[in-house]
């Protein structure tokens, strides 16, 4: 999302890759997945990014056939997917039911918290 930044991208940052591993595999409506994650060097900022393909849907109206949410709680705050003010995401808002790729952008300095 946004403009890409290759020294973010080679800066030697620990990053998680999931892709189609079978364990995500949502089979029915209503399942969630749950990630700890701890931050290693809370000098830097934190990003979550959850996309998907979706199948195709209606030709007219929503073309979208799946709605996943991304949501980032730490230390009691809960964070949703896509709602930021400026470059970084803001509590609350509503959840992104329109988008395949959801995002949550989080500052440096934040507490070293389990996120």
């Amino acid at each position: 999302m946004g403009e890409v930044n290759m020294g973010m991208a080679f800066d030697g940052t620990l990053r998680i890759l999931r892709d189609q591993l079978a364990a995500d595999l949502f089979t029915a409506g209503g399942q969630t997945r749950t990630f700890t994650i701890a931050v290693s060097d809370p000098t830097k900022p934190l990003r979550v990014t959850l996309a998907w393909t979706d199948a195709p849907g209606a030709t007219s109206g929503a073309a979208y056939d799946n709605d996943l949410d991304l949501t980032v709680a730490i230390n009691g705050t809960t964070y949703k997917g896509n709602v930021f003010t400026g470059a970084f995401s803001v509590p609350g808002g509503s959840a992104d039911y329109q988008n395949n790729v959801e995002s949550v952008f989080l500052p440096a300095e934040l507490p070293a918290q389990p996120r």
